[in-house]
């Protein structure tokens, strides 16, 4: 399936400012995830970058959908996988990109799929994504085929 984005997004890069590591949202983990950083808390390969209350690993009665946890937070917000000094998510540098949950993979993205394709923006949230707005050092159009998205089977929301 093609992929499109804005011609200022498409060589997008996170550029760990932490914004979304730090914004004290609920982060679900999808069950194969949580049994591979399960698994990789209990080897000693997955050290937590910060404290939590509680376990890294959150199990609650009222999970959504297809979560086995949620990934527990600081007292003051941040994820904690977040390593603040760093700005770098200890699950990405450590695992790689396959072992985060779903949002964590997917976010700034937002993405719309279509019989034409999947059409990628940025939630402004980010503060790279935000930066990129006002570029000048590209003419403002679609891209097909962007660098920053590879194909790939982006979660988003389908259109019929």
């Amino acid at each position: 399936m093609k992929v499109y984005s804005l011609s200022i997004h498409a060589d997008y890069k996170c550029r760990h400012s932490g914004a979304c590591c730090s914004a004290d949202w609920d982060v679900p983990v999808e069950v194969p995830i949580y049994r591979n950083l399960t698994q990789a808390l209990e080897a000693g390969r997955l050290p937590p970058a910060a404290e939590a209350d509680d376990a890294p690993l959150i199990i609650e009665p009222d999970l959504p959908g297809d979560a086995a946890a949620m990934l527990a937070r600081t007292s003051n917000g941040d994820c904690v996988f977040f390593h603040r000094g760093s700005g770098l998510c200890v699950v990405h540098r450590d695992l790689g990109e396959p072992a985060l949950p779903a949002t964590c993979r997917h976010f700034p993205r937002v993405a719309v799929r279509d019989g034409r394709g999947t059409f990628i923006t940025l939630s402004h949230f980010c503060p790279t994504a935000a930066s990129m707005l006002f570029r000048e050092d590209v003419p403002l159009e679609i891209v097909e085929a962007p660098p920053a998205f590879p194909p790939a089977d982006y979660e988003g929301l389908n259109v019929h």
